[in-house]
């Protein structure tokens, strides 16, 4: 119940860590998304606003003309302007006297100074208030030493198309700011009436800027941004996504080294409690024969003293092998499978497994049939270890059968290993159990767990060994029907 409590407590906590870490980045990359969103909006602003300016320039130098220089003033009527144009005049003064009629009704001027101390003022005749006239009167004046310069001492008069700046003259310029900035997104320039401060569509749109010297609109409208601001957001994206991968991934590493290691401590548990209930069994059996030899004159009786000084011999015996096992595990956790390299020929090896063995088999009437496919069955290995590898599969061949066991042992030689192969014909092992039973301390469950044969340490050792020999062990089994278990070890050449 206890470990139960803390497993749950474990999964609640690595689960909100990462629900808030999730929402952390959720809100960071909002955040991202905002800014790059807000880096766009400046940068596309900034640049039509600049495109237009330029533009509205380059149009009035096209469209300026030379007055003579006794032309002080002149005042153009409306009447004789065409339709379609409106007026547009100015005075350039070597003397710093101001000219005051700019107050007139639908005039508006603005003031400069030349670098060679000439002061200008400009004036344009419109019938609509003009917020632009005096960026775009000022960017004139700042020419006018130039063509001064150039043309001597000239008034200049300029004469625009209520529409100076077409939609499509825009678009190039415009585009090519952006693909310098590395803004490289379509847009649409539009064009929108006096009165119509801007449009419903979706999308980025830049401030309005008013045209000259029609009072008209114009922005730059971005309907496919959100693309674009993703692009951009990718690589913080992507770290969110590695990270968010990264974290699950080692919460699960730790869930699963939990589970492991809680499967293990039950493991362990049965373990304990099984080897204590072996431990007894051979320790109370010599005890009784002691027993029975002091205390009711066996001794005196050779028969019977024999058989029970036999059975405290095999019960004894029966100890070490358990005491043996149990160290040599502790052995190879600590510091590994010690291998003594030598060429050992497996089929001599399986001979003498089979020798030592030989009053098991007569004991259980097993029926033993050991057969050879080849000539050459040597390898490079500890004899000592793959001795005790073969005689772990006997006996478990021997040990796992409810009947009269029946084992079939095959050496085979393959083109570049040996096959060791041990099959029978006992309970066999359920598949759910087949990737389990390599563990330590893993015992197929039978119900009982002191009627569960072995101590989990058989097969482990074995696995160990074979993988330190570079060699490989596998098993084919089904319940009731038997299980075959083969080992492939590198084949080498016998020397002359």
């Amino acid at each position: 119940m206890k470990h139960s409590k803390r497993s749950y407590l474990s999964i609640l906590l690595m689960s909100s860590s990462l629900v808030l870490l999730l929402l952390f980045q959720v809100i960071w990359l909002q955040k991202v998304y905002n800014e790059q969103y807000e880096i766009l909006y400046k940068d596309a602003n900034t640049l039509f606003r600049t495109t237009m300016m330029d533009l509205q320039d380059s149009v009035v130098r096209k469209n300026m003309k030379l007055i003579k220089a006794d032309t002080i003033f002149h005042r153009v009527s409306p009447s004789l302007v065409p339709a379609g144009q409106l007026p547009l005049e100015f005075e350039h003064r070597s003397e710093r006297v101001l000219i005051q009629n700019h107050r007139m009704k639908g005039v508006s001027s603005v003031m400069d100074t030349l670098p060679d101390k000439t002061q200008v003022k400009i004036f344009i005749s419109s019938d609509q208030r003009l917020d632009s006239s005096e960026k775009v009167l000022g960017s004139i004046a700042e020419n006018i030493g130039a063509l001064r310069k150039k043309n001597g001492n000239y008034n200049f008069l300029v004469k625009l198309d209520i529409d100076s700046i077409p939609v499509g003259a825009i678009a190039k310029p415009y585009q090519q700011s952006l693909i310098k900035a590395n803004i490289d997104l379509p847009f649409q320039v539009l064009r929108l009436p006096a009165g119509r401060p801007s449009t419903k569509a979706t999308g980025i749109q830049t401030e309005l800027f008013v045209g000259f010297p029609s009072r008209t609109n114009y922005m730059a409208y971005f309907p496919e941004y959100r693309m674009y601001l993703f692009r951009h957001s990718l690589p913080q994206l992507i770290f969110s996504v590695f990270l968010t991968l990264i974290t699950s991934f080692s919460f699960f590493l730790i869930y699963r080294n939990f589970q492991r290691q809680k499967r293990l401590n039950q493991l362990k548990n049965d373990f304990i409690s099984n080897i204590t209930h072996e431990l007894k069994t051979p320790i109370t059996t010599v005890g009784i024969a002691i027993e029975a030899l002091r205390n009711f004159n066996v001794l005196q009786d050779p028969t019977q003293t024999k058989e029970y000084l036999e059975i405290s011999h095999q019960e004894l015996n029966r100890l070490n092998i358990m005491v043996d096992k149990i160290l040599k595990t502790a052995v190879f956790e600590n510091s590994g499978v010690d291998i003594q390299w030598d060429t050992i020929d497996m089929e001599k090896l399986i001979e003498q497994v089979q020798q030592s063995m030989q009053l098991q088999y007569e004991k259980l009437g097993a029926e033993v049939v050991f057969t050879r496919e080849g000539n050459k069955f040597s390898v490079r290995g500890d004899t000592v270890h793959l001795v005790n590898v073969v005689y772990n599969l006997i006996d478990n061949a021997l040990k796992y059968t409810r009947k009269q066991p029946s084992i079939t042992i095959l050496l085979r030689e393959l083109w570049d290993k040996i096959e060791v192969s041990v099959q029978d014909d006992g309970i066999g092992i359920a598949m759910e159990f087949q990737h389990k039973i390599f563990e330590k301390f893993f015992r197929v469950p039978t119900g009982d767990v002191h009627n569960a044969k072995g101590y989990g340490l058989g097969l482990n050792y074995v696995n160990q060994v074979i993988e330190k020999h570079n060699g490989q062990i596998k098993v084919q089994s089904e319940p009731n029907k038997g299980s075959c278990f083969t080992i492939y070890l590198p084949k080498v050449y016998a020397e002359n």
